[in-house]
């Protein structure tokens, strides 16, 4: 079948949260190619702070595609006609984009482009005769098709002039024969993975990238290439991203209100998108069908608190926004609720880390290699 063929509706689209375009996109693909495998990998249990933002998003690098599905996936950067030559191959991938350059995307959903992030869609399939291609995007909740040339001006790292370079990831399907891992080897290596990449990613920022978020107006990009260096470093995440998080809270009370409204603002969508992967990822680790009743009730407990917690968070935040407590300082009022969170998330890894070193089979070590690169 060619690849333009490839069936697919907007009930096939997995739509995780807000800011999980990557990720959403990835697994719509890993739906299409093995429908039998997770709905969303247990090992998605993450934290950074990016462009003065707390995100749930994992690095591409850190995904774990091959492992659960049999997908391999490629970053690249070149052309169209690269780009054109991998859809050819029956192959499918991720565009980087501006969402306000797709005609179909939602006016009201470009909040956070200004911010520095950028969105990403599926690409199905060329037709190269009529010079479209066959596109997802379940953000947008889009199935469609999509001139070559409104894609080439959307993907244009500067915002549609100058460079011809496009950004993007190539998917490639699983190899004939692939089987996923047992249940109980999926546990542990997930449940591992989340604990090392929660504490190893505890190490300070560089200098230079301090000194650049420094400069940029309170809410705004500035050097956005230090500060994506800085992400794809992953010295952002973790604990780190508790800390990051706290200096900027602490630095509200110099910036001019509009740009803590901003701020707030953002998190308001990505605390809601944090606290609603906490809850998907603890039912995929209760999927895999290997713990105790006793396991699933303190599991859950804890999940719970933890999104409550979260909850809190967004709401102290909207309190600060509206001036609701006048007087009361902000960052000192909020700190022992971060203090709360990220112990809790901590305890519960830890805990989640020993029930699956408990099940029987070799445990895995997890290489740093496949957490920091």
């Amino acid at each position: 079948m060619n690849a333009f063929e490839r069936a697919i509706s907007p009930g096939d689209l997995v739509k995780l949260a807000a800011m999980e375009c990557f990720a959403s996109c990835a697994l719509t693909y890993a739906r299409m190619v093995q429908p039998s495998g997770p709905r969303l990998p247990p090992d998605y249990w993450n934290l950074s702070y990016q462009f003065r933002t707390l995100l749930s998003s994992l690095d591409y690098r850190q995904m774990t595609l091959e492992f659960h599905y049999g997908i391999r996936l490629a970053f690249e950067r070149g052309g169209s006609r690269s780009l054109y030559g991998e859809l050819s191959s029956d192959r499918a991938a991720i565009l980087l984009c501006s969402a306000s350059r797709l005609p179909y995307f939602p006016p009201s959903m470009l909040g956070l482009e200004s911010a520095g992030f950028r969105h990403c869609v599926l690409l199905l399939g060329l037709d190269p005769d009529r010079e479209r291609c066959k596109i997802a995007d379940p953000m947008a909740d889009f199935v469609g098709e999509l001139a070559c040339r409104e894609l080439e001006l959307a993907g244009k790292p500067d915002g549609g002039s100058g460079r011809e370079e496009l950004h993007y990831f190539t998917l490639s399907a699983p190899p004939a024969g692939f089987a996923p891992p047992a249940p109980a080897r999926i546990f542990r290596h997930a449940s591992r993975r989340n604990l090392v990449r929660f504490e190893r990613e505890g190490e300070p920022a560089s200098a230079e990238t301090d000194r650049a978020l420094q400069a940029e107006e309170p809410g705004r990009p500035g050097d956005r290439r230090a500060a994506w260096a800085e992400w794809f470093a992953g010295r952002n995440g973790g604990i780190r991203a508790f800390d990051r998080f706290r200096q900027d809270l602490e630095a509200t009370r110099e910036w001019p209100r509009p740009a803590v409204d901003r701020w707030i603002e953002r998190h308001h969508l990505t605390i809601a998108s944090v606290w609603k992967l906490r809850s998907q990822v603890w039912h995929a680790f209760a999927d895999l069908g290997v713990m105790t009743d006793p396991q699933l009730r303190e599991g859950g407990d804890r999940v719970r608190r933890i999104v409550r917690l979260w909850q809190s968070l967004n709401y102290r935040l909207h309190v600060y926004r509206t001036g609701a407590r006048a007087g009361v300082d902000a960052a000192a009022d909020i700190a022992p609720l971060l203090d709360d969170i990220r112990d809790g998330e901590h305890g519960f890894l830890r805990w989640l880390c020993e029930a699956g070193d408990a099940l029987p089979g070799p445990n895995e070590e997890v290489e740093p290699a496949a957490i920091e690169s």
